[in-house]
């Protein structure tokens, strides 16, 4: 047999494929691609992980697509072009995007939500913004988790209904809690079947997405604050 250079990439490609850092693992795990520092992820759940998964930390050598996605950190510009539909041209925006495009699970560390980081300062309109390509991520299928979470969101498991989100304080100056309320929180506490003249306790500083505002609106709820 000829040995030549078509045949030995060949063999490499698939040597790397059996025996590389993407093959399965022995035990049938499937593989995780983590995206992010994981040092944010407690040792303990980072154990719980390795117990479940594959666990791949280097996105460039994914020769073989994972199983399923975690982003630990999400910044503004993957979470804007994600929610358009573009990867962004960041590491955790192309996890992502592939990860939905080709039906595999993704989720993302709600601590790692950088926009988060700016509720107690940044304005409403652009608050809203954020919340808006938040709620598109999950319509894609993202999971918005916290670490207790993660395992059960990735192996297709029901996982608690999505939180409010709360506001962080601002550096240097104590602030509220805060939360930005969509519209589906908003039919909950106000449902359609209650008809108008329902009234919505808001505590000081919480705001309302532009759906929930016109939901208010539209069936003339009063707001209470307080």
């Amino acid at each position: 047999m000829e040995i030549n250079d078509e045949l030995v990439q060949k063999i490499t490609e698939e040597l790397w494929r059996r025996l590389g850092p993407q093959a399965p693992a022995a035990d049938g795990r499937p593989r995780l691609l983590v995206v992010g520092d994981s040092a944010v992820l407690q040792p303990a759940s980072w154990a719980e992980l390795q117990k479940h998964f594959e666990v791949l930390e280097n996105q460039a050598d994914c020769c073989v697509p994972p199983e399923a996605v975690l982003v630990t950190s999400l910044s503004l510009q993957a979470l804007v072009r994600v929610a358009a539909g573009d990867e962004g041209c960041t590491p955790e925006g192309l996890a992502l995007m592939t990860a939905l495009l080709e039906g595999r699970p993704a989720a993302v560390l709600k601590s790692g939500l950088v926009w988060r980081r700016y509720q107690g300062t940044a304005p409403r309109p652009l608050l809203d913004r954020y919340v808006r390509c938040e709620d598109l991520l999950v319509s894609y299928g993202v999971k918005l988790v916290d670490e207790a979470e993660i395992i059960p969101a990735l192996l297709g498991r029901s996982v608690g209904r999505r939180d409010p989100v709360q506001a962080a304080p601002a550096s240097g100056r104590p602030r509220g809690r805060r939360r930005v309320l969509t519209e589906a929180e908003v039919r909950v506490a106000c449902p359609a079947a209650g008809g108008p003249g329902q009234t919505l306790r808001l505590a000081p500083g919480d705001l309302l997405t532009p759906l929930a505002r016109d939901y208010v609106q539209s069936l003339k709820i009063g707001l209470s604050r307080g």
